[in-house]
């Protein structure tokens, strides 16, 4: 159970494999150096995410290794680099197995929260990704995923406030006994799409949390590329 809850858990939203025809240079020479800066530290998840530790898939998240936690088993890194996603970069925190376990059974609690960066060649590949991602997701409703458990269902909400487009998920996984629910707010900034993502073991609602922590993510990503723009 433990697998299928750290794949589900590592869901953010830009699944990728749609190609973009107007992709050319990458922005930056080396498009994982600041995204480090721009995912959300510890002490801004708020007070819930106090006890929890570093859990994967914190650090650079390669076109590879963002496959291998996919929940979509159709996804491949050749799929992800030619939707022009370059690279990425997450800070997650989450309990550990025991209490993971202990969590999912009692169906209660906080499992995970973090947040995810990833690059793209343009800013239209960001986009592009981000559609294909709602798509997909439809399409794996009711099936089984790469790391186990199966989608039971998806509610896509419409998001305001953010300066570009922004999406809400709602997901609920079945995992054969245990139910996982994931509430993730996800928008574009330039070439950028980032997400936050809050993970339960109960159908309390997460929203209002997952939208705060996207909103600070938001702000924390466009200071860090107006410094880079500065600075260039």
């Amino acid at each position: 159970m433990r697998s299928a809850t750290a794949g589900v858990a590592a869901l953010l939203l830009v699944l990728g494999g749609c190609s973009d025809g107007r992709s050319t240079a990458p922005p930056e020479q080396r498009p994982g150096a600041l995204l480090a800066l721009m995912v959300l530290p510890k002490s801004a998840l708020g007070p819930d995410a106090a006890a929890l530790g570093k859990s994967p898939p914190s650090g650079t998240v390669s076109n590879a290794r963002r496959a291998a936690t996919d929940l979509d088993p159709l996804v491949t890194a050749k799929s992800l680099a030619r939707s022009g996603r370059l690279t990425g970069y997450a800070l997650q925190f989450g309990l550990t197995d025991p209490q993971t376990s202990k969590a999912l059974r009692r169906g209660a609690g906080l499992l995970q929260v973090g947040t995810i960066v990833d690059s793209f060649r343009s800013r239209a590949a960001a986009g592009a990704a981000m559609t294909k991602t709602i798509a997909d997701l439809r399409r794996l409703e009711g099936k089984p995923l790469n790391l186990g458990g199966k989608l039971e269902r998806v509610r896509l909400i419409r998001m305001r406030g953010f300066r570009d487009r922004a999406v809400g998920l709602v997901l609920t996984v079945d995992l054969g006994g245990a139910q996982v629910h994931i509430t993730e707010v996800a928008f574009r900034a330039a070439h950028l799409a980032a997400a936050a993502a809050v993970t339960r073991a109960d159908p309390a609602t997460a929203l209002a949390l997952t939208t705060a922590l996207a909103r600070r993510l938001e702000l924390r990503v466009r200071r860090v590329l107006a410094g880079t723009a500065l600075a260039g």
